[in-house]
């Protein structure tokens, strides 16, 4: 963003001006917190993202070379973005993060519409930038694909990462950082199994863990579950580990997304120069990396 000549125009925040766009996302924003939250996604997939074309510009962008629309095909949002580049004409670039139509919780015939549009997002932009080589397989061929991995946050000027020093006798730390709502049952299991190891020790750290009230709380309490931290806590934290833990899920139904999404904490992880092990089914994006 500081770059010379460089300027960068945002949209897709939550409207504020009371319009009916407004109100009616407002409704089916609350109607996702009760019981009816699976028709409320149903209509979600139908709108399309229109919520935000009244809030882009309304004219005055014509394709002169100097001027992209870029977005992300998670959510509606990267549809009015679609719809936006092709009113004016714009190169459209979409990064390709997700499968996103198996992540909203919609009825069979709403999901094939979502895959519909997802894959007509891919076929009409002109770069797609695919976070993995399982997410560009799935979608096909593109004349404008380009594998594009998670770009790691840059240290702290000021940090340093020493090999840990090791006499023999101290506990070795095995740390993991990130999901622990779909994740969680499985690191429950790591860190049952490791209990009371005298050699190993698994610390975890993340929010709102998918676990037992009180499982939760004898995690907290000896230190092996810790919350969400400040950049700077995060990193002198992970800089004490002396191997990493990478987990995707083993669950059939899962599987597209594990091929096709990438966990991006690998990729910080690797900054500290320690061993990573990686958890999870062969055909995941993290295992077919790590192989190559």
């Amino acid at each position: 963003t500081n770059q010379p000549g460089l300027e960068i125009k945002i949209f897709g925040d939550e409207p504020e001006k009371l319009t009916g766009s407004s109100l009616l996302r407002r409704f089916f924003g609350r109607l996702q917190r009760t019981n009816l939250r699976r028709f409320s996604q149903d209509f979600w997939s139908l709108w399309a993202g229109r919520w935000l074309d009244g809030l882009l510009p309304a004219r005055g962008f014509k394709n002169d070379g100097r001027t992209v629309v870029l977005t992300v095909a998670h959510g509606d949002s990267g549809l009015a973005a679609q719809r936006f580049a092709k009113k004016y004409g714009l190169p459209l670039v979409v990064f390709f993060h997700d499968w996103w139509p198996d992540i909203p919780e919609v009825h069979a015939p709403f999901r094939r519409r979502l895959e519909r549009d997802f894959r007509r997002l891919y076929r009409e932009a002109t770069v797609a930038l695919c976070v993995c080589k399982g997410m560009q397989t799935n979608l096909g061929e593109h004349p404008g694909v380009t594998v594009l991995y998670p770009i790691p946050k840059k240290m702290a000027d000021n940090m340093t990462v020493a090999s840990p020093k090791r006499d023999g006798t101290a506990l070795f730390r095995i740390y993991y950082f990130g999901n622990l709502s779909e994740y969680g049952p499985m690191l429950a299991e790591a860190l049952k199994a490791l209990s009371g190891h005298k050699n190993l020790r698994l610390e975890v750290r993340g929010a709102n863990p998918k676990w037992p009230v009180d499982f939760r709380e004898a995690m907290r309490s000896e230190g092996r579950w810790k919350d969400l931290a400040p950049r700077n806590e995060l990193d002198s934290w992970l800089a004490e580990a002396d191997m990493f833990l990478i987990s995707m899920v083993f669950e059939a139904h899962s599987r597209r997304r594990m091929e096709t999404s990438f966990p991006s904490k690998l990729i910080e992880f690797t900054k500290f120069g320690r061993p990573l092990v990686i958890w999870g089914p062969e055909y995941c994006s993290a295992v077919t990396w790590a192989q190559k």
